[in-house]
């Protein structure tokens, strides 16, 4: 119910990327991509309207090759609205290297560290700007992914992620990362499993307070996130 306000809110033409669409069902069958979490990812290139007037196009069920350029023609590739970004605060030789016992822990904790600017992603102004053509949820600030497949931010993952990020003296990319997760819970009511819209009907274990409180434990302190309009 809370999921399906925010589908609506934006557009009345229905998502291509949820249940029980047609194109995801006849996409995911067909294997279209060899990770189907690459088809729920890939932003449409046209609206909502014209994807479904395409599809209305195409004979029913679709042959795997009218299908393929349906899909090609229609959606972008999956990160193509996101872009890396290096977090300015990482550094190289952070204190906590040096106070580590030389030898294998430390070269560790080194590899560990030089991971930071392989996981900072920031949004497209496009994500916020056509929220309909994306099952990205738009954000304020840059954030840190888990990594492989998973190229949106994580609840569950971010809370240990802020705890690393302190751990190494990255308070303001710790702050950007909680600011998000506030920002998404002040605009859905929760924080969902992750920032798609197929993720507004779930959440993950509540570490969000421990989150703020390992901020603020640290010293760091922000501005509250501002509040978002009532829903259509």
């Amino acid at each position: 119910p809370r999921a399906q306000r925010h589908r609506m809110s934006s557009t009345t033409e229905p998502s291509p990327w949820l249940s029980p669409s047609p194109i995801l069902v006849a996409v995911q069958s067909g294997r279209v991509f060899n990770d189907s979490k690459d088809f729920v990812d890939a932003p449409l290139l046209v609206s909502r309207a014209e994807c479904w007037r395409r599809w209305a196009l195409l004979p029913q069920p679709p042959p795997s090759d009218a299908l393929r350029k349906f899909v090609n023609d229609t959606f972008g590739p999956a990160d193509s609205l996101l872009a890396p970004w290096t977090p300015p605060d990482h550094s190289t030789h952070p204190p906590l290297l040096s106070r580590l016992p030389a030898g294998a822990a430390r070269e560790w904790a080194r590899a560990l560290n030089d991971l930071w600017p392989q996981l900072g992603r920031t949004q497209s102004d496009a994500v916020a700007a056509a929220a309909e053509r994306t099952t990205l949820l738009p954000l304020p600030r840059p954030f840190v992914v888990p990594g492989g497949r998973f190229r949106e931010i994580y609840y569950w993952d971010s809370y240990w992620v802020v705890l690393g990020l302190l751990a190494v003296d990255m308070r303001e990319t710790a702050r950007d990362v909680t600011a998000n997760l506030l920002h998404l819970a002040a605009a859905h009511g929760f924080v969902p499993n992750g920032a798609r819209s197929y993720y507004l009907n779930r959440s993950q274990p509540p570490m969000l307070a421990q989150m703020v409180h390992a901020l603020l434990l640290r010293g760091v302190h922000g501005e509250a996130p501002p509040r978002p309009p009532p829903a259509a």
